[in-house]
């Protein structure tokens, strides 16, 4: 087994661990390369109405993923925009209330984007985002920047009225070529994958 993954190494193979695990790669490597292949392993998350901060800087670092702290000029941007009071600026972003008004969110999501120690955005979404002029303008976010980009709603699986709103917006999202992940675990596992791919291919150019 040890002597399969260095061969996979060396040869730039993706290798997954389960049917489920396969079908997020094809997807994701579909969408993202090779235009939009990750510089580095660090991610940014912006989390709108409260999220576990912690719980999530450790699902990516198990996945040898990386949840750095944002510049401090894109943490002065940030502050900026929200009140003080039950946010985090540094990363993952935590909007809290602030995080329902669109035009905050979308605002935030942009400095993060263009935050230079962020390689991957991701952002998880509740229910009261899951509509289609939401993902219309988080997908004209990530039309403009070369950074993958993903969409993860964490709590379609436990709602059943919100899965039917959703089945309404899916066409709409494949249309538009829109990566998105039903739980923040597929999302790392895959961006995880991906980054392999690409540091494979930069050591592979410099030989």
């Amino acid at each position: 087994n040890r002597l399969w993954r260095s061969m996979a190494k060396q040869t730039g193979t993706v290798i997954v661990k389960d049917n489920e695990e396969f079908w997020h790669a094809i997807k994701t490597f579909e969408l993202l390369s090779p235009d939009h292949l990750p510089k580095g392993r660090n991610i940014g998350i912006v989390t709108p109405g409260g999220g576990a901060s912690v719980n999530l800087t450790d699902l990516f670092a198990n996945l040898n993923l990386h949840v750095p702290e944002l510049t401090l000029e894109s943490q002065s941007k940030i502050a900026n925009i929200l009140p003080d009071v039950n946010v985090n600026i540094k990363n993952p972003i935590d909007l809290g209330a602030s995080g329902f008004i669109l035009n905050i969110f979308t605002e935030c999501i942009e400095v993060v984007i263009k935050d230079p120690n962020i390689d991957i955005v991701i952002i998880p979404l509740w229910s009261e985002h899951v509509y289609r002029h939401v993902f219309k303008r988080l997908i004209n976010i990530r039309d403009r920047t070369s950074k993958p980009f993903a969409i993860c709603l964490p709590t379609l699986a436990d709602d059943g009225n919100l899965a039917k709103r959703f089945d309404t917006i899916k066409k709409f999202l494949h249309k538009k070529r829109a990566l998105y992940y039903l739980s923040l675990r597929d999302a790392a596992q895959s961006m995880t994958l991906l980054c392999d791919y690409s540091q494979f291919l930069k050591s592979s150019y410099k030989k």
